[in-house]
């Protein structure tokens, strides 16, 4: 099923097909934005594109073939689906899909990948609860955005964040990161439109190029990392009180990453004595 095949159906409730079906692949947003309710997983599939269930607001019931060998499901109410990153293996190891009422979600520590849009919208989710021992590697694209998750750890083994990861999450209050933590990278819009109060971003963070558009909470960001770079437009519009660099060597600082920053005179920014600051 190629790209956008069923995008915006508005009317299309229920999808399903024969138990002979040699169907291998939705691709991206074959069923984005659209209204489906039910989806039957045949025995032959073999992958979920990134993206295939884009902006997916009714999908609660997915039936998976007892004859497929590619997914599972995660939990006794068959709410969440995993995948493989190597079909080679029999280790279900990717997260990629949660019905749309699902409530909770307790994520193994064998799971590596959380898939893009894989909890989106799902407006029923409050509590993620994610072990120190998870060999998590990635959240991607949309993983959350537009659920009603309150607060979530990031374990130390996340490497990155996507795009959008966040965003939209109106209850999200806090976000923890374990304490050696070796998160790269955070997409640009991973935390727009939040509630949360304050961030700490760990060591492993150097390059900062998040925008924080939206989260009129938050009033405090403090980085850990020894050598660090702000990008274009990071802080622009935002509204946190206090920036604090308390480890920082060298600090590099795009001229617009503060543009438009609203009051500035009432803000403070804390950096090491003895950093090396250079403005670009």
């Amino acid at each position: 099923i190629g790209n956008e095949s069923f995008e915006r159906c508005k009317n299309l409730k229920n999808l399903a097909f024969s138990d002979d079906s040699e169907l291998n692949t939705i691709e991206n947003k074959a069923f984005g934005y659209s209204a489906i309710e039910t989806l039957t997983i045949p025995e032959n599939l073999i992958e979920l594109k990134s993206g295939w269930c884009e902006n997916v607001v009714d999908l609660k019931n997915i039936i998976l073939s007892p004859k497929n060998k590619n997914f599972c499901y995660l939990d006794k109410d068959k709410k969440i689906i995993c995948g493989k990153s190597d079909q080679k293996k029999d280790i279900f190891d990717v997260i990629v899909f949660a019905s749309r009422d699902v409530k909770q979600c307790i994520i193994p520590p064998t799971i590596k990948i959380i898939e893009s849009n894989s909890f989106e919208n799902c407006r029923k989710l409050k509590s993620i609860q994610i072990s120190e021992d998870s060999q998590l590697t990635k959240i991607n694209q949309s993983a959350f955005k537009d659920s009603n998750i309150t607060e979530i750890f990031i374990p130390k083994n996340v490497e990155s964040i996507g795009i959008a990861a966040f965003e939209g999450c109106r209850y999200l209050k806090n976000i923890y990161f374990d304490e050696y933590s070796i998160l790269k990278s955070i997409g640009k819009t991973a935390y727009g439109k939040t509630n949360i109060n304050s961030l700490i971003f760990p060591k492993s963070l150097t390059k900062f190029n998040l925008m924080l558009v939206g989260c009129f909470f938050l009033k405090a960001v403090e980085f850990l990392a020894e050598d660090i770079s702000i990008n274009f437009k990071c802080f622009s519009r935002s509204k946190v009180v206090m920036f604090s660099f308390p480890n920082v060597r060298k600090i590099e600082i795009n001229n617009a990453a503060f543009n438009a920053y609203y009051m500035m005179k009432s803000k403070s920014i804390f950096i090491n004595q003895n950093a090396e600051i250079i403005l670009n």
